[in-house]
Parts: structure tokens; sequence; C-alpha cells
């Protein structure tokens, strides 16, 4: 496999996460057409060469927000016990 430049990875990564938002938008959309987006979440794990995608919506969104701040108020890490 051809090692990348830095501009080369760049472009590459770029062209690979607007395909999966893209692809995950339109599923989104596909499965649940009324579904509200409030947060977007993506995650990446460079070591192993894999992203993912998620959506919340209001209701959930505050909810990991409340308990986020509960957790932050109690003197936790925010890591800790998730």
């Amino acid at each position: 496999m051809k090692k990348l430049s830095a501009t080369e990875w760049i472009d590459t990564y770029l062209k690979e996460l607007t395909a999966l938002t893209d692809r995950s938008f339109d599923k989104l959309n596909a499965e649940y057409p009324d579904f509200a987006i409030y947060t977007v979440l993506i995650a990446i794990d460079l070591e192993k060469g894999v992203s993912s995608i998620g959506f919340d919506d209001l209701e959930n969104s505050l909810i990991i927000c409340d308990w986020l701040t509960r957790k932050r108020r109690s003197g936790s890490k925010r890591n800790e016990n998730l």
C-alpha cells in the first residue's frame, strides 16, 4: 500500500468522512423521515481506521447533558464510569 503524503491523507479522509455522513443522513431520512436531529456525534479511531456517526434528538441530548452536568458537579472525572 502506498504511503500517503499529509495532503493526500487529509483529502482521502475528508472524502471518506463526507461519504459516511452522506450515507448516514440518507439512511436516517429513509428510516425515520420525521426525526429532528439535535446533535451529531462522529467517532474516529485512527489506529483501526474506522469511523462512526450517531444522531440524537433533543430529548436524548438533554438527558446526556444533564447526566454530564451532574457528574461534573459531583466532582467525577468526565470519562469515569461511562
